[in-house]
């Protein structure tokens, strides 16, 4: 049985919101997945307010288990010089596709121009498997260079 949910169009995650938007212009049916809400209490809730009550951070955890797309929407931070609290994980057509085929397990090779966000946009959905996407695994950190991966890896 599928489970019910919602579509959270008050995100303050501005670039989920216009990737949905590019999608429906593209004539894209199912444009606005990734804005999968299963716990609409959470509606609204901001996942880094330090005044979260221990029902929210379980109902929080809970979506994250079960929802990659919250994770990447509203809890995911880039780190940002300058800025210890980070970023907002910026969603745009190419790591959707890409995050899209991690998740379905399908190898995939993503080719975008430099600073687009591929290595931090890899490297949050890898958080998200380690945090709450899998149990009892190994993960492998390949680069062209040992030292990036280690690099890669410290990131995470």
């Amino acid at each position: 049985m599928a489970k019910k949910y919602i579509y959270d169009l008050n995100t303050k995650n501005i670039s989920f919101i216009q990737t949905a938007v590019d999608l429906k212009k593209l004539g894209i049916k199912n444009n606005m997945f990734f804005l999968k809400l299963y716990d609409p209490s959470l509606k609204g809730v901001d996942p880094h307010s330090p005044f979260l009550t221990d029902d929210q951070i379980v109902r929080i955890i809970n979506e994250c288990i079960i929802n990659p797309w919250y994770y990447l929407r509203e809890c995911a931070r880039i780190p940002d010089q300058g800025n210890p609290l980070g970023v907002p994980y910026l969603l745009n057509r190419a790591n959707l596709a890409s995050t899209w085929c991690f998740l379905h397990s399908i190898d995939h090779y993503l080719v975008i121009p430099r600073q687009i966000g591929k290595t931090e946009s890899t490297i949050a959905i890898i958080t998200w498997s380690f945090l709450f996407g899998t149990t009892n695994s190994e993960m492998m950190f390949l680069n062209i260079t040992a030292e990036r991966a280690y690099a890669n890896l410290a990131k995470v």
